[in-house]
């Protein structure tokens, strides 16, 4: 049995290990475990950083919620404000048409009287011409003086309007 070739050949595999457990053994295992303890760290390393991302990511939503509620507020001021321009401007607007009307309708009342004066001065003239040309060949001239007369005070009675 010593004298096998399997004898010297399991002594010299136990020689090895032993040897290799010695000496490379242990620099592999505390390399490993170095290399665990690195692994292991930078994942720690990563799972603060992603707590860190949530937490800024919650500040930052935090940040978008306060800044979207201001845009809203602005635009719901702009909005009031040009909802009570608006109304302003309607009601300026409206009253400057009430403005214009009563403008109109004293233009038009104006015009109307000078024109009604202009009406009446016609026809008075017409009528003086008429009883002339009508008392040159109907009547003599004593009575043609008198009529017009007459006609003159009767005409200044029928005008309606006075002149300006």
């Amino acid at each position: 049995m010593i004298a096998s070739p399997y004898f010297y050949l399991t002594i010299s595999f136990v020689a090895f290990l032993g040897v290799l457990y010695r000496y490379a053994w242990r620099p592999l295992v505390g390399m490993l475990d170095a290399h665990i303890a690195k692994v292991r760290d930078t994942l720690q390393q990563v799972d603060n950083q992603k707590i860190q991302a949530l937490q800024d990511f919650e500040q930052e939503a935090k940040l978008y919620e306060q800044v979207d509620q201001h845009v809203q507020e602005i635009l719901q001021e702009a909005r009031d404000q040009c909802d009570v321009l608006r109304h302003s401007i309607k009601a300026e607007i409206e009253k400057e048409t009430l403005e214009q009307q009563a403008r109109l309708k004293l233009l038009t009342a104006k015009m109307r009287e000078d024109f009604l004066c202009q009406l009446s001065d016609q026809i008075a003239l017409q009528i003086i011409e008429k009883t002339h040309q009508w008392a040159d060949t109907h009547l003599n001239a004593e009575v043609q003086i008198s009529s017009q007369k007459k006609a003159i005070e009767l005409l200044s009675k029928l005008k309606p309007f006075d002149h300006e």
